[in-house]
Parts: C-alpha cells; structure tokens; sequence
C-alpha cells in the first residue's frame, strides 16, 4: 500500500469518526444529539456519517426544534439535518437553490451551498431488504448564520432580552405564536405582542432593543408560518439571524421548518 492510499484512508477514518461524533454526542443544553433525536441505530449513523459529507466538520450546535437540528461548520457555515415528512422545508430550500442559479435569489434568502436527502433503516431488513424503519432523513448546508441569542446578546444590555424564557424575544416568541393560534390578522398579531410587552416590561423595553426589531421578527415569523404551515417549535434556539443585519434591518432564518 502506498504512503499516498495510506493517507487517503487515514483522512476518510478520521472524518468519518467526527462525522459520527457530531451524530451521536454533539447537542446543546439539555437537548439529545441528533441520534437519539431521529431514534437512529449503530447503522444508520454510520450511513449519515458517509451520505452527509459536512457532517465530518460540524463543531457545535447552534439550534434545534422538534424538527430538525443546526450544526455549524468548520467554515462558518451551517448545517441543517431535518425529518425527510417535512417536504415544505426542502422545496423551500430547494426554490432557494434554484434562485441562486437563475439569478433570481435575493438578500433576504441565505446562500445554499448543498441540499440533499438520504435514507435510513434499509439495512436493517432481512437479506438486506428495506425495513419498516426505513425513513428519509434531509439536510441543507447554507450560508453562515449567527443564532439570534448569540446576536442579541452583543447588544448593549443584550442578556436581558433572552433570559430563561423571560426575556423581552421569548416573551414576544410566546406571545406572537399564540396569536397565531388565535387565527387573528397579522396586524392584530403584531399589536397584542406589543400591547403584552408594554403590560410586562413598562416602556422600558425598548431601551434595550428598538421596536422595529422586534416588529421585523414577528413579521418573519407570520410569513414563515404562512409558508411551511404550523410550526411547533419557536423559541430563540430555533433562529438565526443572517450576516449584514442590523437593528434596523435584521434578516432571520429559521433553523426548524
């Protein structure tokens, strides 16, 4: 065996060792690695350390939701495994994509750099048949993204907007999903969120972060829903804001469609 073929397969062991390390012991707070999250066996991981090629330079987690898990990457940008039922998700990210090769995308869309699905459970039937454990699971590498709790907490007096749920951002995360559900009109959405914000915090609030701010956020989080449908898991581990933004002008991604 050559010195070269020897360093090739080095490399590929080593990759695929943190590839299965990010699977199985990565995860943030109290939150499960995304092994037990999918409910994955010895197998499957081993088959998403190899169908997942950016797995093998995942770091972190920087969000997670019911429905997926965000890992970031060696380069800055972030990876996002998610259930393969979520077919709203990918043909958003997929649109995304396509965009950017047309010269359609926009700087309100991050870049997609890898899109893809895989399958697990297939080798666990009989004579190598499909099991009925057999499921696909997505993912989507994009540009890089800074979690909002990261971002905010730059901010002048920052911490205090995200706060073991009692921040000014998770109250107004409680308040506009809530809203949601009410099934009111976007605007009267909008207006109970600041009318519960102004009850709780006094006018003080928006000394720490300026009203359009948090506008900008609920707007987002109305059009997000209005396009992938309900989504069961908003809290502040679950977006990101985009590189560029500003507190005027910020740009959100959700890391769980």
């Amino acid at each position: 065996m050559s010195d070269t073929l020897r360093r090739v397969i080095r490399t590929l062991i080593a990759e695929n060792s943190r590839a299965i390390r990010a699977l199985t012991r990565l995860h943030t707070g109290d939150s499960k690695p995304a092994a037990e999250m999918f409910n994955l066996g010895p197998d499957d991981v081993q088959q998403l350390a190899l169908d997942i090629p950016s797995l093998a330079h995942a770091k972190g987690v920087v969000g997670k939701g019911s429905r997926g898990i965000a890992f970031s990457l060696d380069n800055g940008n972030i990876l996002k495994v998610f259930y393969g039922s979520d077919v709203a998700a990918f043909r958003s990210y997929e649109k995304m994509q396509n965009d950017q090769g047309t010269g359609h995308a926009t700087a309100l869309t991050p870049m997609i750099y890898d899109l893809g699905s895989t399958t697990v459970g297939t080798r666990s039937g009989h004579g190598g048949a499909p099991s009925s454990r057999e499921r696909k699971i997505n993912y989507v590498e994009m540009g890089r993204v800074m979690p909002l709790e990261n971002w905010v907490t730059q901010l002048p007096n920052g911490a205090k907007l995200v706060n073991d749920d009692g921040g000014v951002i998770d109250v107004a995360l409680r308040e506009i999903w809530g809203a949601i559900l009410g099934e009111f009109d976007d605007d009267t959405c909008i207006d109970r969120v600041i009318d519960k914000l102004d009850k709780r915090f006094g006018q003080g609030w928006r000394a720490h972060i300026k009203e359009i701010f948090i506008l900008d956020l609920m707007r987002a989080v109305i059009s997000y829903n209005r396009t992938h449908g309900d989504m069961i898991d908003l809290h502040v581990g679950n977006i990101g804001v985009m590189p560029g933004s500003t507190i005027d002008k910020p740009r959100f991604v959700f890391f769980d469609a």
